[in-house]
């Protein structure tokens, strides 16, 4: 279960975290973080379905091609499913994963479009879901499913029913990452929530509305760039998934955050408390 998602269901807003809900969220996820299996904190993609496998966790949150793995090649027919827990905010999910889409401008767009329809047909559909039990985006794909895996698949659609689809803009991974950050630092750092998560709330206000289209120059580096137009180089790095001192090639699109006025956190400024040996 992600940041988002665990506060989503608290009951805040986990795009701004400048509400009580959210402040309880994190206070409850340090309660938590003593219960949870230590490999939170390294986990990989397959992990989960190492953990149910080797009976090491009663409860965990898994992909879809777990019911293959763990179900089906590992034969634990014990393991059951259920679309996931709900908070006081309700039960939530982001629905995730790659978004096939042609950008306005684009050269080929013919050509773009010819790889989604082969992508979304129900032949290409049915085959990720036989081969991997990954979930199809179209439910005539669904047709020839076994029927004693019926109750796992029904647990998932369950799940997309009361997801939150992935947004397509730049603006969701800055976030993703600043949500990652203030998980670390509150819980797996257990540091104070209060002053955290207002450094966190002033970062998500500070996440441009607008990015611009730059077409990379020969020498272009994500510095260069973000010095041409007085962006913020942080923002342009992470919006483009760039490392520090990247060369981008000619012809490369980067999107580049528009400068925009002050931003503020709706939270209120966290009072400084001096010690009593110092009063």
């Amino acid at each position: 279960m992600t940041t988002f998602e665990f506060d989503k269901a608290a009951g805040g807003d986990p795009l701004a975290l400048d509400d009580d809900e959210s402040r309880e969220a994190f206070e409850f996820l340090q309660e938590l973080e003593p219960y949870l299996a230590t490999e939170y904190k390294d986990t990989r993609f397959d992990t989960a379905n190492e953990l149910l496998i080797d009976d090491q966790v009663y409860l965990v949150d898994n992909w879809t091609f777990g019911i293959k793995v763990v179900v089906e090649d590992a034969g634990r027919k014990e393991i059951k499913a259920y679309s996931g827990w709900s908070g006081p905010g309700g039960e939530a999910h982001v629905l995730g994963g790659d978004v096939l889409a042609v950008p306005k401008g684009a050269s080929h767009s013919d050509k773009a479009i010819e790889l989604i329809r082969l992508l979304v047909s129900k032949e290409t559909q049915q085959r990720l879901l036989s081969d991997l039990r990954w979930m199809p985006i179209r439910l005539d794909a669904y047709d020839g499913v076994p029927t004693e895996l019926a109750p796992y698949f029904s647990a998932v659609t369950d799940a997309m029913a009361r997801a939150e689809a992935r947004p397509t803009e730049p603006q969701w991974t800055l976030r993703e990452t600043l949500l990652d950050g203030a998980f670390g630092r509150m819980i797996r750092d257990d540091d104070d929530i209060d002053p955290w998560l207002r450094v966190y709330c002033e970062r998500l206000a500070e996440v441009p509305a607008e990015f611009d289209r730059h077409i990379s120059q020969p020498g272009d580096t994500p510095e260069s760039v973000a010095d041409q137009f007085d962006a913020d180089e942080d923002i342009l790095r992470q919006a483009n998934r760039m490392a520090p001192g990247t060369s981008i090639s000619p012809g490369t699109v980067v999107l580049v955050p528009r400068v925009e006025g002050e931003t503020s956190c709706a939270l209120p400024a966290v009072r400084q408390v001096t010690p009593l040996a110092e009063q």
